[in-house]
């Protein structure tokens, strides 16, 4: 079948824009301050593997250890609750993350990145932030045109100020309070509050509080080109 030129090329363009659309992304939390996002290519990982029931904090269920295929681990710091080394290779993830962590990969694939990274579909930027007297990041990542910022453990509003538009920002309950205080809290379409102890309440309206397991909101990906 011959097609006019106008309506073969319009069949083009459709066709093109049906491959370059966004694959719809799944989250779900695990626990502390760990997140798997997936578009069900690639998987990132945040602060995870960590020790469950590290310090006092949440325990998640071991199966969650499992091979992921190309994944990405971002890890903010090295301490227990947020990494544990000796667990990196039952996932088989791309550990990255602060100089103390990729020290403590296993032997695994590790970087340590500074300044903006790729990493498979992921652009990762790289935020050093401050957490007592160890190495520290927090991450702004864009991933399908989203825009996700993970703070870790940091006490540090200042870096926090500087973001904008962002889609998704994970907060720990501490920061988010002194943000607010300090009117530093950046704009952000969902408002996740992670790191919390198991069963602690606390007024954060409009906020994402989430379970262990509990799976979360992701905005739609954006077409390219679009803010």
């Amino acid at each position: 079948m011959r097609f006019p030129l106008p309506r073969l090329l319009v069949l083009v363009l459709l066709a093109s824009n049906a491959s370059a659309a966004a694959a719809p992304m799944r989250a779900r939390f695990i626990g502390n301050a760990a997140v798997e996002i997936t578009d069900g290519q690639f998987t990132m990982l945040t602060d995870f593997p960590y020790q469950s029931g590290a310090f006092g904090y949440m325990t998640y269920d071991p199966a969650a250890v499992a091979p992921r295929g190309k994944s990405v681990c971002l890890i903010t710091h090295a301490h227990r609750d947020h990494f544990a080394g000796d667990l990196v290779k039952r996932i088989g993830c791309k550990v990255v993350g602060p100089p103390s962590v990729v020290k403590r990969a296993a032997g695994q694939a590790a970087v340590s990145p500074a300044g903006t990274t790729r990493e498979g579909p992921l652009t990762i930027i790289t935020v050093p932030t401050r957490h007592g007297a160890v190495e520290h990041n927090s991450y702004l990542v864009e991933w399908n045109g989203l825009r996700f910022y993970f703070t870790g453990d940091t006490e540090s509003t200042a870096e926090l100020a500087r973001q904008e538009r962002l889609d998704v920002l994970f907060i720990s309950p501490w920061l988010l309070m002194s943000a607010r205080a300090s009117k530093t809290l950046p704009p952000a379409r969902s408002l996740v509050v992670y790191h919390h102890r198991d069963g602690e309440l606390f007024d954060c309206a409009p906020c994402i509080v989430p379970r262990p397991g509990e799976d979360l909101p992701v905005p739609a990906p954006k077409p390219a080109g679009r803010k």
